[in-house]
């Protein structure tokens, strides 16, 4: 995951005509072509502008290293953790799948992929399993989590940044952030970072958790800066550059219990365990990895996931008018999902006890 620090302003390399891959001095903003064959980011590369240099660290390209495995955006010790839980639990295997087959229906012909805030590199590997990859990149703040994506993708590129500023312009087809922008309260100098490393006409894939009254001590402890409100990344999207294409929520069947579940932590909030919400009996995991691999395309639920294509002018009519229909169709879905919501959630509150007993004993 990632987070702010200082910097220069974004530079809009992407008004340019040229679709030329870039790597960006982060001091001057000069740029220069990155050839076919070349890293995204040699090691010891320096800037022949300003004569800025890159660090590095076990072989990891550093652009901001006053913040490498500070607890900024999270704590880095989770890394650890979530190494052990992230191949097999119900929620990460399901948001794999979901992924890799947003990018194969929307982005088939993408072969350059960066991901932001990359972690332990899980998702990555997951979509490097996808397809044959021109290029693979993963960035995160923390150098930890890469010690562990390397593992997994040998053969990809990794760099330790900051979100926001991205050494790169027109460089990727396709670029992620999964679960990251939540954690930085500039989110949108995220999007500004994401829209400059990506060529005209490529796209962007976003997850984040929805709904504010969902909050709960497991936001504190995981460095959450909020939850999303319906509409709230779309019209952030749109306001940095980005046509909204498909809006879609997941892991619907488990709103109620875990709404309930929040609800509890609301009361009891004593743990500081990242992994107290993967704690789960082995056969109800694997009961909620078969549905929510099975029915992902389910219109609400607690993590939502955006992709959004960034188009020419030429063609951002067609595809805005594609968009304002697919989003018009699932909002009012998406209404009266949430009623029937409100309804279960209602009845949860009047039986608060027995509720929590359920839960209990799904954890048992």
């Amino acid at each position: 995951m990632m987070t702010a620090s200082p910097g220069l302003p974004i530079c809009l390399a992407f008004r340019m005509n040229s679709q030329i891959a870039q790597r960006r001095c982060l001091a001057c903003g000069t740029t220069e072509p990155i050839g076919g064959n070349e890293p995204m980011w040699p090691l010891g590369w320096r800037c022949r502008a300003c004569g800025q240099s890159v660090i590095e660290r076990d072989g990891i390209p550093l652009f901001a290293p006053a913040l490498a495995d500070t607890i900024s955006g999270m704590d880095p010790k989770n890394f650890d953790k979530l190494a052990r839980v992230e191949t097999e639990y119900f929620w990460f295997v399901a948001r794999y799948a979901l992924i890799v087959g947003l990018i194969d229906k929307y982005f088939p012909d993408a072969r350059r992929f960066l991901e932001v805030g990359c972690g332990n590199g899980a998702v990555l590997q997951a979509v490097a399993r996808s397809r044959s990859w021109e290029r693979l990149v993963g960035t995160e703040l923390h150098p930890s989590g890469l010690v562990y994506a390397r593992k997994r993708l040998p053969a990809a590129e990794f760099a330790q940044m900051d979100a926001r500023y991205i050494p790169a312009v027109n460089a990727f087809d396709l670029t992620g952030a999964f679960d990251v922008i939540e954690h930085i309260d500039e989110d949108e100098g995220v999007l500004r970072g994401m829209r400059t490393a990506t060529r005209a006409g490529g796209g962007i894939i976003i997850a984040v958790p929805q709904h504010p009254w969902l909050w709960s001590h497991a936001d504190v402890i995981a460095h959450h800066q909020r939850r999303y409100r319906r509409g709230e990344v779309e019209a952030k999207l749109r306001r940095n550059g980005f046509d909204v294409v498909f809006s879609s929520s997941y892991t619907a069947l488990l709103l109620p219990l875990m709404a309930v579940n929040r609800l509890k932590n609301q009361r009891d909030a004593t743990e500081d365990d990242v992994l107290g919400e993967f704690r789960l009996n082995r056969n109800i995991n694997a009961i909620f990895t078969a549905d929510q691999v099975i029915g992902h395309q389910r219109s609400i639920g607690p993590g939502e996931h955006v992709v959004v294509q960034r188009v020419d002018l030429a063609e951002s009519g067609a595809h805005l008018a594609y968009a304002e229909l697919e989003m018009a169709r699932q909002s009012r879905e998406g209404d009266e999902a949430l009623l029937q919501v409100d309804a279960v959630l209602a009845e949860a509150d009047k039986e608060i006890g027995a509720r929590v007993g359920i839960e209990d004993g799904l954890q048992g």
